[in-house]
């Protein structure tokens, strides 16, 4: 059974075009303006304590040092201290983490007009460590192997969906990096494939988006083009939830265990 291409782009379009989708767009999107206000607020602080103590002038402050400052860089928009920022900043890379394994756990499963409760708590802390562990260990691997580029490639591709085995099946990031080795192995090529479609779409819908949203002030500027990326971000994670489902099913065929383990791990969700 070969992998097809074409399956898991036309359902990652139809699941962010879903209720649930365009509700994960939307939360993208407010995390990204009250991560990139709490930036900014955290940059203001700094340059006003920096100014205060008489190591910075603020005309020395570059314009383009963050997109919310105006023309006064010590000038805050919540008035938070940085400590404070900071916190939320990091609080705010925790929660885009927890609603990528919710998005994950959704576009895995067949559910498209809700978002089931279970799917933003059931083994978080698990969840978030072994992503956290495993994806630094992944990037070594991978950048080390894009030294000699098709190392990297090869990599890349082949390691590609352990996260989805740790948020689905609550494997640590070693069974995820085994069971996404096994799944890929002899589809490595059509997969490299549709990693080059997805980048390129994605790409263009960047930049369509920047252009579309230079002309608005700053805040609405960075929630528009948010639209964008959000949208861009949820269509990756649909197009990989649905490969990764894909591969499941080939593997069941080929080692005939439809209705086995095939069978329970299609119907997870």
């Amino acid at each position: 059974m070969s992998f097809e291409i074409g399956d898991p782009l036309s359902e990652g379009f139809d699941r962010l075009t879903e209720r649930n989708g365009l509700l994960f767009v939307g939360l993208f999107v407010a995390l990204g303006v009250i991560t990139s206000i709490l930036a900014a607020d955290f940059t203001s602080a700094v340059i006003a304590d920096l100014v205060e103590s008489g190591d910075l002038d603020p005309a020395d402050v570059p314009s383009d040092t963050n997109p919310l400052l105006g023309e006064d860089p010590t000038q805050q928009i919540v008035g938070l201290p940085a400590s404070v920022a900071l916190f939320g900043m990091f609080l705010g890379v925790i929660a885009h983490a927890s609603v990528s394994i919710a998005a994950a756990r959704t576009f895995a499963g067949e559910v498209t007009e809700s978002i089931p409760r279970e799917y933003f708590t059931r083994k978080l802390a698990w969840s978030l460590a072994n992503i956290i562990v495993g994806g630094i260990l992944f990037g070594i691997a991978v950048a080390v192997g894009f030294v000699l580029v098709v190392p990297g490639l090869f990599l890349l591709v082949s390691l590609y969906f352990w996260p989805f085995a740790v948020v689905l099946n609550d494997d640590n990031f070693v069974g995820g990096f085994a069971e996404s080795w096994a799944l890929t192995s002899g589809n490595r090529i059509p997969l490299f494939v549709l990693g080059v479609i997805v980048f390129v779409l994605a790409a263009v819908t960047n930049v369509v988006g920047s252009v579309f949203s230079a002309p608005f002030p700053p805040l609405a500027e960075i929630a528009v083009s948010g639209v964008f990326s959000g949208a861009v971000f949820v269509f990756t994670v649909a197009v990989a939830a649905r490969a990764y489902r894909q591969l499941q099913r080939e593997r069941a065929v080929d080692t005939g265990a439809e209705s086995g383990a095939g069978t329970e791990s299609d119907t997870m969700f």
